[in-house]
């Protein structure tokens, strides 16, 4: 049979010669690098590529045919069907399903740019001796992923578990897992790609993933599961904000240990879903400013940031679930994230570097003298420094409470009257400022409640954390124990009122407990005062009656190694008592009577 003549042969007999001569001429070397585009396409290869096709060896005459040839057969390899198998079943594929990609980018643009930038040298070197381009692969692992994910193949472990179903404890049972061995694959993909042809099949292995709790397991701690079902924790913020835990719907927390314990990333997940998004709060700074005078101002008002103890609060879930534990809420364990404060030097000298403490109460509702009161006198307190180891004494900072220094008359607790005088409502800011050494754990030399209850005095926290004041008394007294001095940030802000302690964080903790309330007193009969200012038998209210109670709080300031305060040794870790007795008071009423020698009726509402 006649040999088909190949279209190159001329030129692979010119070039013979001039490689006959070794290039030694320039003029020859000139020749060779200037033949025709199908000289150096004949000579040029894709690697691994028709390696089993050699009609196509060397039928190229342009590196535009070469680069389509090359990638029409890539395109049919990349359908050509694959078989998965596995012990758990078989799927067909292809390799553009499991995410093959070959790049012929780079390729593509060198074939066609060859005759335009190879040197000469590169292109005697082509003809001579030929050339090879790599085609790179890449796998999308999102695709390869996905199209195992499609088998069916793999499953997730799944631990047994305990479950309420509403009427008794079960177990669900555990589960095997599977996983597909994809670095087998990858490197089967990698390799046979460009080989003659693709095998029609790939097993697969797979490889086992036993759960980690076994149905055995648990039904050896089906009795505890079924007494943990009946406990409920409540956890509650420091503002009397709870959360009931009820363990019937967290059964499948509970895992064996040594005998038992609960999932932790379970657990976290719970807390950082129900109780993050209303605890934390990301901190807030101040920028402080001593004027020439010496005077204090303020930018912005520091906050401590509040990040939840997670695994912290996992341990009192822990405690709380022993038979032996008592039912009292859990307060959440919240650390402190410290906000930036910048300070002038000549208050750093002092000590005053950081946010120590801070105290809020709301007095929303007051009446506008009342508003007026609680306004003049805490910006008395505003910009105050109290000395390392002072005691503190609110009426000893108050100016005389009179008309004179901006007061109004307002209601005021006297006894067994709710009266006006000037001042009233000035027991809102030593509330407040009670609360804020209260949470900066400074020791509290004297404080009394309220005699009654003042609904203004329970938000946000709660009855029992209220300080009553009076010229010269009561007083509300408490010592700075800290390792520096204290600047005082005293404002309003809406119906709100705050005070704000700077000055060296010695890294002592508060934890609050409460409020808890007891021997509740039921209101006396109502008490009546005559009046002829009033049509005969009409009624007016003059005070509200009151409901009598105990309130007990309790705080624990735990000081840190080494503190200097001195009350450190006697105090620290102790569950400190907060002890409020509220009296039952009658409703008091003008009622009128003809003939009634009694005082002027007035509509009166206690509001100090």
């Amino acid at each position: 049979m006649k040999k088909k003549k190949r279209p190159h042969l001329k030129w692979a007999l010119l070039v013979t010669g001039v490689a006959a001569l070794a290039l030694g001429g320039t003029a020859l070397a000139y020749q060779a690098a200037h033949l025709p585009e199908e000289a150096y396409a004949a000579k040029t290869r894709i690697t691994g590529l028709f390696d089993e096709t050699p009609a196509l060896e060397g039928s190229f005459t342009t590196f535009e045919a070469l680069d389509e040839a090359t990638q029409e057969w890539a395109q049919a390899r990349l359908l050509q069907p694959l078989t998965l198998t596995s012990e758990r079943g078989s799927l067909p594929v292809t390799l553009t399903a499991l995410g093959v990609n070959p790049g012929f980018d780079t390729v593509d643009q060198e074939l066609k740019e060859f005759m335009s930038t190879a040197s000469a040298f590169e292109k005697i070197r082509t003809f001579l001796f030929g050339q090879s381009f790599e085609v790179p692969l890449s796998i999308d692992q999102t695709v390869f992923d996905r199209t195992l994910a499609e088998t069916g193949f793999e499953q997730a472990n799944k631990n047994a578990s305990f479950m309420w179903d509403g009427k008794a404890v079960t177990i669900q049972p555990g589960q095997i897992g599977y996983a597909i061995q994809k670095e087998e694959l990858l490197t089967f993909l990698q390799s046979s790609f460009t080989e003659a042809s693709l095998p029609e099949s790939f097993t697969l292995t797979l490889l086992a993933d036993e759960p980690e709790v076994t149905d055995a397991e648990l039904v050896a701690l089906l009795p505890t599961a079924e007494e943990l079902a009946t406990k409920v924790v409540t956890l509650q913020d420091e503002f009397g904000n709870t959360w009931d835990l009820a363990m019937k719907d967290h059964l499948d927390w509970v895992l064996p240990a040594d005998p038992w314990t609960l999932d932790e990333a379970a657990f976290v997940s719970y807390a950082e879903s129900t109780l993050v998004p209303e605890v934390e709060e990301d901190p807030t700074g101040a920028v402080i400013t001593q004027n020439e005078d010496g005077s204090i101002t303020f930018e912005g008002s520091a906050r401590f940031g509040k990040e939840l103890d997670k695994l912290g609060l996992l341990d009192l879930v822990l405690e709380k679930l022993m038979p032996e534990s008592e039912g009292a809420p859990i307060a959440l364990p919240i650390n402190k994230v410290m906000p930036a404060v910048t300070v002038p030097d000549a208050l750093k000298e002092k000590g005053i570097t950081d946010l120590v403490g801070l105290g809020y109460s709301d007095f929303g509702g007051s009446p506008s003298g009342r508003i007026h009161n609680i306004q003049t006198g805490i910006a008395q307190y505003n910009g105050i420094l109290i000395e390392q180891g002072a005691e503190f004494s609110f009426m000893g900072q108050m100016s005389p409470v009179d008309a004179e220094h901006g007061f109004l008359p307002e209601l005021v607790i006297k006894g067994d009257e709710t009266i006006p005088e000037y001042g009233g409502g000035l027991c809102q800011i030593s509330s407040t400022m009670f609360r804020a050494a209260l949470y900066t754990g400074l020791p509290i030399t004297s404080r009394r409640n309220h005699s009654y209850a003042v609904s203004y005095y329970a938000r946000p926290y709660g009855y029992g954390l209220d300080a009553t004041v009076y010229d010269p008394a009561p007083d509300l007294k408490f010592v700075n124990d800290t390792p520096a001095a204290l600047l005082v940030q005293a404002y309003t802000d809406g119906n709100s009122a705050f005070y704000v302690f700077y000055g060296t964080n010695d890294q002592r903790t508060v934890t609050m407990e409460g409020p808890y309330a007891y021997d509740y007193r039921s209101i006396p009969d109502s008490v009546i005062t005559y009046t002829d200012k009033l049509e005969p038998g009409v009624q007016e209210l003059k005070e509200h009656g009151h409901t009598g109670f105990t309130v007990a709080w309790y705080r624990i300031v735990t000081y840190p190694t080494g503190s200097t305060s001195t009350y450190a040794a006697t105090v620290s870790g102790v569950k400190e008592q907060i002890h409020s007795v509220y009296e039952a008071r009658p409703a008091k009423y003008w009622e009128g009577q003809a003939g009634a020698t009694g005082a002027d009726a007035e509509s009166a509402t206690p509001s100090n």
